[in-house]
């Protein structure tokens, strides 16, 4: 399968390998696995961040830093489409460890908001961050008092992307803060431009963002990034060309290199350079090329029985209250749950890939489209 074949399809776990769906309404797995190069590379990635985890939920063994690392972990075990255990932990984590630093407030919301928590307050930091110390009006700086940089106000827009415009409030002029990006003379630095492009990237669409911006900022990455560059630098910029679209064949010589620089032996194997910030960074840059980590999977979906997604939950791993996203559904291929008190199987039609589901003893079910066509579903006492 060549590479723009991948990015229309997403490639979901189970049991051990990947199955092939397609982006065009969720509808069925395809028969067999995909076999391609990032496999392996991916798994093994996952496997060393996941061991690297502490037991108190965060990443990396120097307090300085933990809220950058757990920060991108989460994210990283989030575009893989693991919103596991460890997921949840790392969430814990970074809701007890509040920043004033714009850079590591900016990325603990954009995890956080991967949860679907109420971020009010921390998006009041967030812009009072931004009114501070009169330098502009527009940006954002390292903390309060300090100079706009373009790399934290492309976090800080990189933060409001997602978000709930209930959670953001009427503080911020997003167009005010891409005219401000637009206007600044750009860096020569891949990994400042890496975050300026994503940042940029969402608002597309809803705001004025000129078409000679993407372009030039896609151009820089294309050209200026290549081998000599470290596995960071290349994993962020493959990260953000696979988020505009413009450039397959660099994004996949890119993926290659981080293939051939991932450590295979030993503690290290599975990682960059060990360390769990530069990895999480390469998982998000392999799981983006691959389809994994799109705004569709990671919408939320309405399970109005508790019961149902008490089952979900526990068949998946996780706990028993946890909200679902589309991605976590399709992850979903058996689902054992006789005379549980279910009454409502609304949501249950996002997995797409759910082989058999044993609903014997829940009395009268709603078998309508999609799920009256298959035929394992066992809803009675026979």
């Amino acid at each position: 399968m060549d590479f723009q074949a991948m990015k229309n399809s997403i490639l979901i776990k189970v049991s051990g390998r990947y199955l092939l769906v397609s982006l065009l309404g969720f509808s069925s797995a395809a028969s067999g696995t995909v076999e391609d190069a990032y496999d392996e590379p991916l798994e093994s990635a996952i496997a060393w961040l996941s061991n690297r985890q502490n037991p108190d939920g965060s990443w990396s063994g120097d307090r300085d830093i933990q809220t950058l690392y757990t920060s991108e972990s989460v994210l990283a075990l989030s575009a893989a489409g693991y919103r596991n255990t460890g997921f949840y932990q790392g969430i814990t984590w970074l809701s007890n460890h509040a920043t004033t630093n714009v850079d590591f407030g900016a990325r603990r919301i954009t995890a956080l908001g991967r949860h679907g928590d109420s971020l009010v307050d921390e998006f009041s930091r967030l812009g009072t961050s931004r009114q501070g110390g009169g330098f502009g009006d527009w940006g954002w700086g390292l903390t309060e008092g300090y100079r706009e940089s373009s790399l934290d106000t492309s976090l800080a827009l990189l933060a409001h992307s997602n978000a709930d415009p209930g959670d953001i409030g009427d503080g911020v002029d997003i167009q005010a803060v891409l005219d401000y990006l637009a206007a600044q003379t750009l860096p020569d630095d891949p990994i400042t431009v890496s975050y300026f492009l994503r940042a940029v990237l969402p608002y597309r669409t809803t705001y004025t963002v000129p078409s000679t911006l993407l372009d030039a900022v896609s151009t820089y990455l294309r050209t200026q990034v290549n081998d000599a560059d470290t596995p960071l630098t290349q994993a962020l910029a493959a990260l953000a060309l696979s988020r505009v679209g413009n450039s397959p064949d660099k994004v996949a010589a890119l993926l290659d290199r981080l293939v051939a620089l991932q450590a295979t032996t030993g503690d290290d194997r599975g990682s960059w350079e060990a360390d769990e910030y530069v990895t999480a960074v390469a998982i998000r840059a392999f799981s983006a090329a691959l389809g994994m980590d799109t705004s569709e999977l990671a919408e939320h979906v309405y399970v109005p029985d508790p019961v149902l997604r008490q089952h979900i939950n526990l068949a998946l791993g996780r706990n028993a209250a946890d909200s679902l996203t589309r991605s976590d559904l399709l992850r979903l291929t058996d689902l054992v749950a006789p005379s549980a008190g279910i009454t409502d199987l609304t949501g249950l039609e996002m997995a797409a890939n759910l082989a058999r589901a044993d609903l014997r003893g829940n009395g009268t079910l709603d078998l309508s489209p999609p799920f009256q066509s298959r035929k394992s579903y066992r809803r009675h006492g026979r």
